[in-house]
């Protein structure tokens, strides 16, 4: 079950491999999306470290692996706007909901 186009390393047991060899801010190659895709559901989560991609890069990177969905309705904070299929994740507001939950 070799890569040509990416690079794949196993990070956990069963589950969750990081994926290299790819720049995400740039157009990939059906090839490239294949072979992710191939990773993605051996692996079943998959990481890419040090991407630099915008909000635009994001869904059309995305988009390559079916629909893009709206971020999910309920709860703070709101979608970015511009993107609804984004969803910011403020590690900071978390925290504090998570405190105020104890």
């Amino acid at each position: 079950m070799g890569y040509k186009h990416i690079e794949v390393k196993q990070v956990a047991g069963f589950i969750g491999a990081e994926i290299g060899g790819v720049d995400l801010s740039r157009s990939l190659s059906e090839d490239q999306v294949q072979e992710i895709r191939k990773a993605l559901l051996k692996w079943k989560v998959v990481f890419f470290r040090d991407q630099n991609i915008d909000h635009a890069a994001q869904v059309e990177f995305t988009s390559r692996f079916g629909e893009v969905t709206f971020a999910h309705p309920l709860g703070e904070p709101e979608p970015v706007p511009g993107f609804p299929q984004i969803k910011p994740v403020d590690r900071m507001a978390l925290r504090k909901a998570l405190s105020y939950a104890e």
